[in-house]
């Protein structure tokens, strides 16, 4: 079977999609056959690049709906943001101040630039969820680093909490540190009350992908300015030096219909989620072993349904496994002690009422085991380290010049054996792309242990061979 034919089964399939994009493949938001609507840059259709007619209108629209002083298209999803955004707003030399868990586009970001990378590192809610960072955090960094161009941090996080945007965005205008806010998870803040959080007008540049959580093609994102810190011209360069210059106009009419979505249907749609949501909320509450993590809406995106559970001696992947094989749902991430499930306006009441179902199925069913203790075994395993990422790491000892050699002093070492050894890759667990390890850090023996834990729960790794022996690449 070809992608193309295993792609048409599971569209007929039954299997229910509690993650992105966030159409969720809800007929209601279809579009015609894409070979029809498939063309290049013909007359009368504009030029990306140079957008003065219909794409130019389309990005004038995306700014008013929210409220930008200027917007960019991507078919490159929010990683065209995220590089041309860092490039448009530092010079080569420059220090950035990144949040430990930003996305990875980040990091490439400051090699491609030849930047000087400083990291904020946020706390922890739980061993394995950060928290959003605060002003506090910005301003220990900031006094740190003065000199720093630029301030890089994400929210709403990719388990949808808000960084204290209003009075991060203030203090770093004061201090003519510029402000990029990833909201690739955001794009559907700021339109109806039970969502809040959006990061318009408290930065400088917001980048957000339209296909994570509205209904809109994958790969679609959009690029905000807003004040008058960025150069748009400067932003505009980067944007067609890394942007496809074979833009797809089948993702950019998915922009267009998504906008038209917000202005002409989105109340009625969001409105029906928070029923939804709220119903939701209440009776897994009735639950003996399953919680939601519970935060203030002001302080978490709704959508965001990270579900842990008391059953002890289950991990993630096995409850992700008992939700795919039994009842055909198909979460979001699953980490070591929780998994995260996206609800979405493209979600209906009977989606989401099939991921309570199966949670209470599995709710009695482990309610009437008589053993519910976990052995001596599975708990040195599941208590051996904090994770399964993100730990506090040590800043890099060498940056990027390795790579700038062409001899490429790297060699694969067992991951046994990494401890006390520069990293020379970035290890990755995907989703949702934050690097677990970046290129020269030193590995920590705690980050061998995670890592192997990892491994050990087969978790998706990027970075990693896992042919034999699990190996890392490490400097020689």
């Amino acid at each position: 079977m070809n992608l193309y034919d295993k792609l048409i089964s599971y569209r007929d399939s039954d299997y229910c999609p509690m993650h992105m994009p966030g159409h969720k493949r809800n007929p209601a938001f279809s579009m015609t056959d894409p070979y029809q609507i498939d063309i290049t840059e013909i007359d009368g259709f504009d030029d990306l690049s140079h957008a003065d007619g219909i794409l130019y209108d389309l990005m004038k629209e995306a700014a008013s709906l929210y409220g930008a002083k200027q917007t960019f298209l991507s078919v490159n999803g929010s990683t065209l943001g995220i590089l041309a955004g860092i490039s448009a707003c530092t010079v080569r030399g420059d220090t950035i101040l990144i949040a430990r868990n930003a996305h990875q586009s980040v990091y490439h970001a400051a090699y491609l630039r030849g930047l000087i990378t400083e990291y904020i590192l946020p706390e922890f809610m739980s061993p394995a969820i950060c928290k959003a960072l605060t002003l506090q955090d910005i301003q220990a960094a900031v006094d740190r680093h003065p000199h720093a161009a630029l301030v890089v941090l994400v929210s709403p996080t990719y388990e949808g909490l808000h960084a204290q945007l209003p009075d991060i965005y203030s203090y770093l205008h004061k201090k003519g540190i510029k402000l990029l806010v990833d909201q690739a998870h955001g794009a559907h803040l700021g339109f109806h009350p039970f969502y809040p959080g959006s990061a318009a007008a408290y930065a400088d540049l917001v980048v957000m992908s339209l296909h994570k959580t509205l209904p809109a093609l994958t790969q679609t994102a959009l690029i905000h300015v807003y004040g008058e810190a960025v150069q748009t011209d400067r932003l505009a360069h980067f944007i067609s030096m890394y942007q496809t210059s074979s833009p797809s106009y089948v993702l950019l009419s998915s922009i267009s219909q998504c906008l038209s979505f917000l202005k002409n249907n989105g109340q009625e749609y969001f409105d029906a989620l928070e029923r939804s949501l709220k119903l939701f909320e209440k009776k897994v509450q009735t639950l003996t072993h399953f919680t939601l993590m519970n935060l203030p809406v002001q302080k978490k995106d709704p959508g965001k349904l990270v579900l842990s559970w008391k059953k002890e001696g289950v991990f993630g992947q096995e409850l992700s496994n008992l939700l795919i094989e039994r009842f055909h749902i198909q979460p979001e991430l699953c980490s070591r002690d929780y998994i995260l499930c996206m609800a979405t306006v493209g979600d209906t009441t009977s989606s989401i009422d099939r991921l309570y179902n199966a949670l209470a199925q599995l709710d009695l069913e482990w309610c009437r085991e008589k053993d519910n203790k976990r052995t001596a075994s599975e708990k040195s395993v599941s208590d051996s380290a904090p994770g399964p990422f993100l730990l506090p790491v040590s800043l890099p000892q060498k940056k990027y010049d390795a790579f700038e050699t062409e001899e490429m002093p790297f060699e694969w070492i067992p991951i046994s054996d990494c401890a006390d050894r520069i990293c020379a890759s970035f290890i990755t667990l995907y989703p949702p792309g934050i690097p677990f390890v970046i290129p020269g850090e030193c590995i920590s023996a705690a980050m061998k242990e995670q890592l192997l834990l990892a491994v050990s729960l087969r978790y998706h790794i990027k970075g990693i061979k896992t042919a034999d022996q699990p190996k890392i690449q490490v400097l020689q």
